[in-house]
């Protein structure tokens, strides 16, 4: 099945069944012509074998362990209840854990062990300097990288702490849901006061910023000016990821999901008048993270098609509070999802088709498995968010091929190595 893209200068040709994209300027009129000249193209046509991914499709692996579920922040789209909060039943056993996961993986592949949990990790600093350090002779031992990173909530982020932390090497990314209006509105304390102030004001302390990154959850109830947001961020980091909210039901999005594309629009807009300008500054920024609509358009522009929508239970696995070991961190929150022996609840909803045809499939892997296990289906209102952002990703690389293939190629190399790094 052909679907069309018509951006005036120039027309997008794509086959839904295998994902392979076409662009042509536009010369003449009859879209047909596109499709009887692509006819002869034996890669568009050709049948698609779609991959199972095992440990070796990926350049690198990741460890998550959830240190606590204790938490000074009571954000209002957090998935974890933090009135209960407990820390990881045996300290002394993690840095064991990190050994048996190296050995099973003594190949080429970096290692990242993730400390963010389900709570606040800085509530634990001596530990994560503990790890670290351990983790530093394991690394010269089995002669492997070993990355130790987290995502902190950025309250505790005190010049002091900052140093302690770059000092030994650990990566660490702050939330910070852009704006102070959106910040405030989801990221209180538990006493409901506001954090945005003291976030900042830790975040603007921090001199060596090459390696910090900023974070941010978009959930159903967003109504801010998103590129103000993406601009608020890099100001203070190098590495920005905007991303959506798991849907706990079928209509998260369905009273944003208009508002939600149309700022993604002026977002993309903004991205092509910089580029244009020769100002890369906010698009590597977003393409350097893990950001939601930075990972299609990388997809999209070196034109890497995917099969699922994450790496959980191949490249990577992540040790719940008790020590029991899931897929991710997240659906450590479900036992039904527990990595014990006959088990495959993960893998049989990871393997559920619900895009059929869709025109992103191939560029946006898919749902969540935890959302297709509580809804039965993909989110509706996300995937029509999902298409634009695809749509408009398309836009962008068409309008670079057509206007500034210079910069195209320069963004093309830095996502290459981005992906290989």
């Amino acid at each position: 099945m052909f679907k069309h893209y018509q951006f005036g200068f120039m027309h997008v040709v794509l086959n839904t069944s295998n994902g392979e994209i076409r662009y042509f300027e536009h010369e003449v009129d009859n879209e047909r012509q596109y499709e009887i000249f692509l006819l002869g193209d034996g890669k568009f046509n050709r049948p698609i074998d779609i991959i199972k991914y095992n440990v070796l499709s990926y350049s690198k692996l990741t460890l998550s362990i959830n240190l606590t579920t204790k938490c000074n922040f009571n954000c209002k789209y957090c998935f974890s209840d933090h009135s209960k909060g407990r820390d990881f039943k045996n300290f002394d056993s993690i840095v064991n854990l990190i050994e048996d996961f190296v050995k099973m993986h003594l190949g080429n592949q970096s290692i990242f062990i993730d400390l963010s949990g389900s709570g606040e990790p800085l509530l634990h600093l001596n530990k994560i300097i503990e790890i670290a350090d351990k983790c530093k002779k394991l690394s010269e031992k089995y002669d492997k990288n070993i990355v130790i990173q987290f995502v902190t909530n950025g309250y505790l982020l005190s010049p002091k702490v900052v140093k302690l932390l770059q000092s030994h090497s650990i990566l660490f990314g702050v939330s910070l849901d852009g704006c102070k209006e959106n910040h405030d509105k989801n990221r209180v304390l538990k006493n409901g006061n506001p954090t945005y102030d003291i976030v900042i004001k830790n975040l603007s302390s921090i001199k060596e910023k090459q390696f910090l990154g900023t974070a941010m959850v978009i959930d159903g109830s967003f109504n801010q000016d998103l590129l103000q947001c993406y601009l608020n961020m890099i100001q203070y980091s190098t590495t920005i990821s905007i991303k959506f909210k798991r849907s706990e039901k079928i209509d998260e999005f369905k009273n944003s999901y208009s508002l939600i594309i149309s700022e993604y629009f002026k977002v993309v807009v903004y991205l092509f008048d910089m580029v244009m300008e020769n100002d890369f500054s906010l698009l590597f920024a977003i393409l350097n993270g893990d950001d939601s609509f930075g990972t299609m358009l990388s997809r999209v522009v070196i034109e890497n098609k995917v099969y699922a929508r994450c790496d959980g239970g191949v490249g990577r696995y992540s040790y719940d509070i008790d020590g029991d070991l899931y897929p991710c961190a997240p659906c450590s929150c479900d036992e039904n999802f527990k990595i014990e022996e006959k088990n495959h609840l993960y893998q049989n909803i990871t393997d559920l088709n619900y895009c059929g045809e869709c025109e992103a499939k191939f560029y946006c892997g898919g749902e969540c498995p935890i959302v297709k296990n509580t809804l039965k289906s993909n989110d509706v209102y996300l995937c029509k968010i999902k298409k634009k952002l695809f749509e408009y990703s398309l836009w962008f690389k068409s309008s670079l091929l057509k206007f500034n293939l210079d910069a195209y190629n320069k963004i093309y190399k830095f996502i290459i190595e981005k992906e290989t790094r």
